[in-house]
């Protein structure tokens, strides 16, 4: 949730791959357990890859254009 929860903040851009790949990671990495039968509630890595894909495209859509200057200038502009 700390990748997702970046990627609304400008002063962030491009952060949310810190939270975003260990979330993908460890989401997978649940799931091989329940698999096993090591572990339950296979709900719980399914949130953590939807989690970590969505704060990775935001990293992305970040990255790739410059929404965050816009902000931070309405912001600029406002205070």
């Amino acid at each position: 949730m700390l990748g997702t929860g970046c990627c609304c903040c400008p002063w962030l851009n491009g952060w949310p791959f810190l939270g975003g790949i260990p979330a993908v990671v460890l989401g997978v990495l649940h799931l091989q357990k329940v698999k096993k039968g090591e572990a339950t509630s296979a709900w719980l890595g399914w949130v953590g890859i939807i989690l970590g894909v969505l704060a990775l495209i935001g990293a992305i859509v970040g990255l790739t254009t410059n929404w965050g200057d816009r902000i931070q200038t309405e912001y600029d502009r406002q205070f």
